[in-house]
Parts: C-alpha cells; sequence; structure tokens
C-alpha cells in the first residue's frame, strides 16, 4: 500500500495533514508547547512536571537529567539569640506561687487522708492513740480524722501564705540585684526549619 500524497492529503484536511508523522506543522506545534487536536486547532500542553533536580524535556519526550548527586541529610539549623531578664514582674510572681502552693496542699490533704484511712485498715490509729496516752498519762485519747484534716488544711494554708511571702521577697531582691549588675543573661537556641 502506497503511503498518501502529502500534498493532496493537505489540500483535502489540514487536520490530516498536521497528525501525520514527521509533518513540519507537528514539529512546530511541540515547539511551542501545544499538542495539535483533531480538528486542526491547537490547545495548549500541560507543562511537564519536573522535579528541582530535573532539566527540560527534549523534543522526543524523555526528560534530560543531570546526574543525581547524593543528597545529604537535613540538617537542622538553629538560629541563637541572648536574652536577658532583668525585671521580675512581682504580681505575676505572687500569682504564681500562691496557685503553686494551694496545689501542693491540695496534693498534701487528699495523700494525708488517703494515708489515714490505710493507717486505721491496718491498726496503725489504734496504736499511735495508746502509745501517747501511755507518753503524756492521759486516760483518754482518741484521733478524729476530720479535726486531723481541718488542722492539716490550716497549716498547709499558713505554709502557703508564708511561701509565696517568700517568693515576693525573693523577686524584690533579685528586681534589685539586676538593676545593679544587669540581670541574668541566657542563650535561647531556637530551630528554624
Amino acid at each position: 500500500m502506497a503511503a498518501p500524497d502529502l500534498a493532496s492529503v493537505g489540500s483535502e484536511s489540514p487536520a490530516l495533514a498536521s497528525l501525520e508523522l514527521g509533518s513540519p506543522a507537528r514539529d512546530r506545534s511541540e515547539r511551542r508547547g501545544v499538542s495539535p487536536r483533531p480538528d486542526g486547532r491547537d490547545r495548549p500542553s500541560r507543562p511537564p512536571v519536573t522535579s528541582p533536580t530535573s532539566q527540560p524535556v527534549q523534543q522526543d519526550g524523555r526528560i534530560q537529567t543531570a546526574p543525581r548527586r547524593r543528597s545529604r541529610a537535613r540538617r537542622a539549623q538553629w538560629a541563637q539569640s541572648r536574652r536577658t531578664v532583668r525585671h521580675l514582674d512581682v504580681w505575676t510572681v505572687a500569682r504564681v506561687s500562691l496557685m503553686f502552693y494551694l496545689l501542693i496542699l491540695v496534693a498534701v490533704v487528699v495523700a494525708s487522708v488517703m494515708l489515714w484511712y490505710f493507717a486505721d485498715a491496718v491498726g496503725a490509729i489504734q496504736s499511735i492513740e495508746k502509745s501517747v496516752r501511755t507518753l503524756f498519762d492521759l486516760s483518754k485519747f482518741t484521733l478524729h480524722p476530720s479535726e486531723v484534716a481541718t488542722y492539716a488544711s490550716i497549716a498547709g494554708a499558713i505554709l502557703a501564705v508564708a511561701g509565696t511571702i517568700a517568693n515576693i521577697l525573693i523577686a524584690l531582691t533579685y528586681n534589685l540585684i539586676s538593676d545593679v549588675v544587669g540581670g541574668i543573661r541566657f542563650d535561647v537556641v531556637e530551630d528554624t526549619n
């Protein structure tokens, strides 16, 4: 079977002429980045997906890539800055200290109540009462859990207030000293990735 003459095909149908392999119209459209459509109109083709290491697409459709280098493990980059603490806000120190000591107080009271029930279950409370009666020569002595919890709570509240006042005094002392020597310097390291 003989191949059709390009001149006669081109005169009858321009679309068939542009689709013929090796035709100049097809080569021009590939170079421009458009692919011919069956109806003869050109349409833009999608750009080739390339990776950062790949090169442009050759005319025969193969991707021309440069020889790949071994990629090094990506190291974390750190930004370092120097900071100085020159002043402590006394009101913030007071609030944080009071909350801290109150949480410690709650933990200690809950732990002491649990310890009370455990000691009562093993009979240690009666042994303590008997020892106190013998030591102080008392005729009657009993421990009541509600009174023990109340006194422990009062003592814990007093310690919480005393600790808060102590922390406030420490913050004020630090503020006075930092005015003279310039505060505490420390380095902050931040991950930039």
